[in-house]
């Protein structure tokens, strides 16, 4: 995938993809600003991309609202949405009809000082308080978005996602996350997993 999806960035004269810059036309894609079918053919090639390699895709998205309305025992347990949304994921990924039972995994997350260090301290409170996600769940490491495609693979994904939340209009952002969903071969609602 990574070959596939630095060749395609590279043909463009772009060194990375993220979604906010592209959908905002800045930094390395203000080259766009007069070429937006030509950003759009892009974007749309790299979520071919992505599914041609990614067998499933799950978005945690778990808003005030979501976290609000669950019994006060249970947001006591969880104590923020963003923990609500990493286990979820996690359980999902785990419960998930194609993973085996003797599947371990090692979540990458992006790197950034904005979620690292909320990322592991949640890891480690999941492994902690569930000792069959320690068993399963081998580690966690960070990498650089910017070096990884796997990670600008699913910063389309998530921004896709969000657009459909924030119920905008059809557009170029709605018809990549259609493509996903018909891609991929396992589909999870965002629901919270307790």
């Amino acid at each position: 995938m990574s070959d596939k999806w630095n060749r395609t960035l590279q043909n463009e004269g772009l060194a990375f993809w993220r979604t906010s810059s592209a959908a905002g036309l800045s930094g390395q894609f203000k080259q766009f600003r007069n070429r937006r079918k030509e950003l759009h053919a892009l974007a749309q090639e790299l979520t071919r991309i992505a599914c041609e390699f990614g067998e499933a895709g799950y978005v945690a998205s778990v808003t005030m609202d979501d976290y609000n309305i669950l019994d006060e025992t249970v947001r006591k347990t969880l104590k923020d949405p963003f923990y609500a949304a990493f286990q979820s994921g996690i359980k999902v990924l785990m419960d998930n009809a194609d993973v085996l039972p003797a599947d371990t995994f090692t979540l990458i997350c992006d790197d950034s000082d904005e979620y690292s260090s909320e990322c592991l301290n949640t890891y480690r409170r999941i492994r902690s308080a569930h000792p069959e996600v320690a068993d399963r769940i081998a580690g966690i490491c960070f990498h650089d978005d910017k070096v990884y495609p796997p990670l600008q693979a699913a910063d389309l994904f998530a921004y896709c996602y969000r657009k459909r939340a924030e119920k905008l209009p059809k557009g170029i952002w709605i018809e990549l996350l259609d493509a996903f969903q018909k891609n991929f071969s396992v589909q999870v609602p965002g629901e919270i997993r307790i």
